[in-house]
């Protein structure tokens, strides 16, 4: 199904303010209090952009105090078999999560 048909094309008024209704790069509130973020974007999946993660930690850091962290999995995507990298990847992923449990910043 193409993006269009599920969510309306973006060049037309209705479709693009509804579509900036739920993006979450666009409804950051200045300020607001957000839980630690850890975003792991994957080079080849299929389904979502790695520079989606990226551009929504880029506004939670600049519009708020929240502590967000991005890792790219250079080989991962929807429906891969985990690999090395990808076991890196969650290892960091479990730190964060510890660290952010105690309150402290995580340094990889």
């Amino acid at each position: 199904m193409n993006e269009w048909e599920e969510f309306g094309n973006p060049n037309e008024k209705g479709s693009h303010d509804t579509v900036l209704g739920f993006s979450p790069v666009h409804n950051v509130q200045p300020g607001a209090a957000y839980p630690p973020c850890f975003f792991l974007p994957a080079l080849n999946d299929a389904r979502t952009g790695w520079w989606e993660a990226h551009k929504f930690a880029h506004a939670l850091r600049e519009r708020t105090n929240a502590v967000v962290m991005v890792c790219t999995d250079m080989d991962g995507g929807h429906f891969r078999a985990p690999t090395a990298e990808g076991l890196r990847l969650r290892a960091r992923e479990l730190g964060f999560v510890l660290a952010a449990a105690h309150g402290e910043r995580f340094n990889s």
